[in-house]
């Protein structure tokens, strides 16, 4: 068995893991997809050394700023140090944010071919010009199994789902069978850290501030010193890609704080959209910032399942 303990950004996952990997023999492998990177520390808030406690951490800053890492690259590493770190009689404690990355070990990874970003405006439209209902209409008799359990108020969901069909054909449903197969094959325990949105904003306010008092601006300028094009991957992590307007020259540094502060919060609260779906999850409210609480909880939750 392993663990995952996940949650928005600013929740105190970090070290809610790093105290239950202390008292459970346990090891870090992260899942945030912009902390695989060298150089990019303030940023991604990668948790320092000294707040690790002498707990392995995998998948921080392996790769430089130049070189791609995708959600398929992730999986790959990803099992192979569960499978590791399992023959050492350790327990795996998969910790991050990234919610694509924790599905494509818990749930699989689809690989559905290329979609054409014409057949996509064309859906769009029809969606536009008829409503979300003729799409569902559309999905139903492409995909009925699919329309039997999408959610046909959500015009985003209708209108990715008939691109995938249109675009590959084949039927969704099928994709998501395959996508299944691919999970990788141990249980786990799912901890995911909650906190009220009122208390999570002010963290992120705060951690935006400290990460500015940090040398955000000074990390981000010696990446474009180092030929790390702005419009890249990794520049376009919240906090670089605003940066990078400052160091630029194409807006003021006040707004663009305001600017990283808002894009953050929208970020906590995709994620918490994102993690609701994780409806058998041992949920753990954080607000109050107790870490060692939260990880009594975590401890009790994966005892009464191990």
């Amino acid at each position: 068995m392993f663990m995952v303990i996940c949650g928005p950004t600013a929740s105190g996952k970090s070290a809610i893991a790093v105290e239950t990997a202390a008292a459970l023999n346990g090891e870090i492998i992260s899942s945030d997809s912009m902390q695989v990177y060298r150089s990019m520390d303030i940023g991604t808030n990668k948790i320092p050394i000294e707040a690790q406690k002498g707990i392995p951490h995998h998948l921080i800053g392996i790769i430089d700023p130049q070189s791609a890492y995708s959600a398929a690259m992730f999986k790959k590493d990803a099992e192979s140090l569960l499978d590791e770190i399992k023959k050492r009689n350790r327990l795996p404690i998969i910790c991050g944010g990234t919610g694509l990355y924790i599905d494509s070990i818990i749930k699989g990874l689809a690989v559905s071919g290329k979609t054409d970003d014409r057949i996509k405006e064309n859906i769009r439209h029809l969606e536009k010009e008829k409503g979300a209902e003729y799409l569902y209409e559309m999905l139903k008799e492409k995909d009925p199994q699919e329309a039997s359990v999408i959610d046909r108020k959500n015009p985003r969901r209708l209108i990715r789902a008939l691109e995938i069909i249109e675009s590959t054909g084949r039927k969704v449903s099928e994709i998501k069978k395959e996508t299944a197969l691919t999970a990788y094959k141990d249980d786990c325990v799912i901890i995911v850290v909650d906190v009220q949105k009122d208390v999570l904003y002010s963290r992120i306010d705060k951690r935006v501030d400290d990460m500015i008092k940090a040398g955000l601006f000074e990390e981000v300028e010696g990446l474009l010193k180092k030929g790390i094009a702005p419009d890249s991957v990794p520049m376009q992590a919240i906090g670089y890609k605003e940066a990078a307007l400052y160091i630029l020259g194409a807006e003021k540094k006040d707004d663009v704080i305001m600017m990283i502060k808002q894009a953050t919060r929208n970020y906590a609260k995709r994620q918490l959209t994102w993690f609701k779906r994780y409806t058998g999850a041992y949920r753990i409210d954080a607000t109050d910032g107790d870490v060692r609480k939260a990880a009594q909880e975590a401890i009790k939750e994966w005892k009464s399942q191990s």
